[in-house]
């Protein structure tokens, strides 16, 4: 989930939440360009698919898990976002 400090970093809007509707990403960054969209609809669910979204995650960002496990690899969103700042 994007904290107001990882929006600030890659120039999105922060969501708007009150706690009882949907909270969508937004489709475009502070400067309208295409930034998150909804490719699939994958159900709805009284639980979290636990397995489905590490099983999504694993085939989409293959390095971001370490071998074996379920635990991230070494990284940084706030340091991936000071290098996409800088190019």
């Amino acid at each position: 989930m994007f904290n107001k400090n990882l929006c600030r970093l890659y120039r999105m809007a922060p969501l708007d939440f009150d706690g009882t509707a949907d909270s969508l990403h937004h489709p475009f960054d502070l400067k309208g360009r295409r930034q998150m969209e909804f490719l699939r609809f994958h159900g709805e669910f009284d639980d979290l698919p636990y397995e489905a979204v590490l099983a999504d995650l694993r085939a989409a960002h293959p390095g971001l898990f370490g071998a074996g496990d379920d635990r991230f690899t070494a990284g940084s969103l706030e340091h991936d976002a000071g290098r996409t700042a800088a190019a």
